[in-house]
């Protein structure tokens, strides 16, 4: 049983985790972005995985320590629930997103500060998990993008449906608990793409580099969709990538419109509802068309959802039907 209104954010999360094991893939960053109380700690920690490291309060002089940390965990990814503090910190925020570009490309194969010269045999890698409110991300959003923190992160964000909430607070209000998912440590493996596929990292890399805003969506966003095809193949118990393994990429889509929406008017009017962060409720609504699952939700969030996913450009209604977007129609 996983949260309520949380199925796509985690099964999100675990792809991003599992790239760790993938041979030839740098782990790449996923900065979450939604309002206070949404539960986004509750999300980066409802995945049990041993290559992690949580924190929340880095000093500038904790870096060099926070390197060593690393080196001797291998590669995973380092967990900080709540960026703003990190940020907010004098010269900390700034050497922080320094180090994590670095660590997020090339590598970190030496450091030196504060008497302290650290060595590493190879270039050390390792991905990054953080989380954000949207006020504060307003905010740092220009000095993010600047310094080109943005652009090695997936940009997420997450909200719930009105269905969800009163289905919410009655787990809370009954105290329900939610074993976290475990993932386990496996050898690093190599993961194909057969030739036949290759196309769609084109057409997703593009597609996430539009909801992204990047200025050039033909480098990054295709590296980062090349390496979440390879881990779901490899959270199915696959060495191949399969067409399965596309369209659960396709169905995780919603959630990278954060920037693109974050930009809109941020609230309907009909409904007053948040508009700006994607649901649960787009994200079943994708696995019913291309997996054919029954869909959880009601006809009206059905509607909702669909003209959300329209809006996104993920989804088109054309000859009097809902249909998958042209973009990725595989006739």
């Amino acid at each position: 049983m996983q949260p309520i209104g949380l199925r796509g954010m985690i099964h999100l999360i675990r792809d991003i985790y599992l790239i760790t094991q993938v041979e030839g893939e740098n782990p790449p960053g996923i900065l979450i972005i939604a309002p206070p109380g949404t539960g986004k700690s509750f999300v980066l920690s409802s995945i049990n995985y041993s290559k992690n490291i949580i924190t929340n309060d880095i000093t500038e002089g904790g870096l060099q320590k926070l390197l060593v940390e690393i080196n001797k965990q291998g590669q995973g990814y380092l967990v900080i629930p709540d960026l703003l503090k990190v940020l907010a910190r004098p010269n900390g925020g700034e050497a922080f997103v320094t180090l994590a570009n670095v660590l997020l490309e090339e590598g970190v194969q030496r450091s030196t500060k504060f008497n302290l010269d650290i060595k590493f045999d190879k270039p050390l890698n390792f991905g990054m998990a953080e989380a954000i409110t949207d006020d504060v991300f307003t905010k740092q959003q220009k000095m993010l993008e600047e310094k080109g923190f943005l652009s090695r992160h997936f940009l997420s964000g997450f909200s719930y449906c009105d269905e969800d909430i009163p289905k919410i607070k009655k787990s809370i209000s009954r105290d329900e608990k939610f074993p976290p998912l475990e993932i386990l440590v496996r050898p690093s493996t190599s993961i194909k793409i057969p030739e036949k596929y290759l196309k769609w990292i084109d057409t997703m890399g593009t597609i996430l580099g539009y909801l992204k805003e990047d200025r050039q969506p033909y480098l990054r966003a295709i590296k980062q969709v090349r390496a979440l095809f390879k881990a779901e193949a490899w959270a199915n118990d696959r060495v191949t990538v399969e067409e399965v393994d596309i369209n659960n990429v396709y169905c995780l889509l919603p959630f990278f419109v954060t920037l693109k929406l974050l930009k809109a008017d941020k609230y309907s009017k009909e409904t007053k509802r948040d508009c700006s962060l994607a649901t649960d409720a787009e994200y079943c609504l994708l696995r019913s068309l291309l997996m054919c699952e029954p869909y959880p939700y009601s006809d009206k969030t059905k509607e909702w959802a669909m003209k959300r996913l329209i809006e996104m450009d993920l989804a088109d209604f054309s000859r009097g039907r809902f249909e998958i977007s042209r973009k990725f129609r595989k006739d």
